[in-house]
């Protein structure tokens, strides 16, 4: 019997179908399409780093600039800058730019109802 340790054993091992493969290939269709899974990540990136969710739920109360942001989350503004680069490019914020100062506010798509759910969850539990 190969073993899956030889060369080339566990390519071939993938490639066999499998005796139930109506079900796979169901249950395949059922997880829907990979693009839902790569907006999972980014929002990962989100909760699970604590600077990012501490801007989001700052910005629930109104538009902050990037020093105010700065000062709340207790990090430095290139570090901030950085975050809110992050969250801009997620879709999360948007930015304002007046004079020579960057303003932040949440953007309105579905991606920020989501991540305030997750806050409020979060807030309720603490």
């Amino acid at each position: 019997m190969e073993s899956l340790n030889e060369p080339g054993a566990a390519d071939t091992a993938r490639r066999r179908l499998p005796r139930d493969a109506g079900l796979v290939s169901q249950l395949r269709e059922q997880l829907g399409p990979t693009t839902a899974y790569g907006a999972l990540n980014g929002l990962r990136e989100v909760i699970c780093e604590p600077s990012r969710l501490m801007i989001i739920a700052a910005l629930r109360l109104g538009e902050l600039s990037a020093g105010a942001l700065a000062i709340i989350i207790d990090r430095r503004p290139p570090t901030t800058s950085q975050h809110l680069r992050m969250l801009r490019e997620l879709g999360l914020v948007v930015s304002t730019r007046r004079h020579r100062v960057v303003h932040y506010r949440l953007d309105s798509g579905p991606g920020v109802s989501l991540v305030l759910s997750i806050i409020q969850l979060l807030l309720i539990t603490a």
